[in-house]
């Protein structure tokens, strides 16, 4: 399929569902920049996640987009590594001073999230004789968000149990009759259709 095709199977919304999802991996948001009504956007955009044609058509977007990016997923995970690895210890030489940001290597560099430069009155300053020292604030990526990404990826953290085959439920009373618990079992077998 070409970067201007898209799956006949799927509604123009639908298509823009997942053009949107794609954005920021937020489905519910994404139900409503497609043009869905937000107030029924929690349950199915839940449900447009789990719509087979939806679900390869997002991966196919994304594929796209890591062919035109030429990112793999191991240098996602190379670079959300050098993140969390990043430490404060980078920002000086071997005598503690302070290195300048052009000193900075690229790994740490790229872990940095915000530099703000600013003047401070030194504590040998007076009224008389200001003295001003210069302040470098220098913020870090969010290092427990990168470390619970990789253990994410590594499947570290049970946040959702994936179960496969059949399930057999058996509902019974003592005064319930043969015919009732076959009916109960058969509304509940087609609960798990629909």
């Amino acid at each position: 399929m070409s970067d201007n095709e898209t799956p006949s199977a799927l509604t123009d919304r639908q298509v823009r569902f997942c053009q949107e999802y794609i954005v920021d991996l937020n489905a519910t948001q994404a139900y409503i920049r497609a043009g869905y009504a937000e107030d029924s956007a929690d349950a199915n955009s839940h449900r447009f996640m789990g719509n087979e044609g939806i679900k390869a058509y997002i991966q196919e977007l994304m594929d796209r987009r890591a062919e035109r990016l030429r990112i793999t997923a191991d240098e996602v995970l190379v670079s959300i590594d050098k993140m969390r690895k990043a430490t404060v210890k980078s920002l000086f030489d071997g005598e503690d001073r302070v290195l300048r940001v052009s000193e900075w290597d690229d790994d740490f560099a790229s872990a940095v999230n915000g530099i703000k430069f600013t003047k401070q009155k030194s504590a040998g300053s007076t009224a008389e004789n200001p003295i001003y020292d210069d302040v470098i604030d220098v913020k870090l990526v969010d290092k427990k968000g990168a470390t619970e990404l990789l253990g994410r990826h590594l499947k570290l953290f049970a946040d959702k149990v994936e179960h496969s085959g059949s399930v057999t439920l058996a509902v019974t009373t003592p005064d319930m009759t043969l015919e009732e618990a076959t009916r109960i079992y058969q509304d509940n077998l087609k609960a798990f259709d629909d």
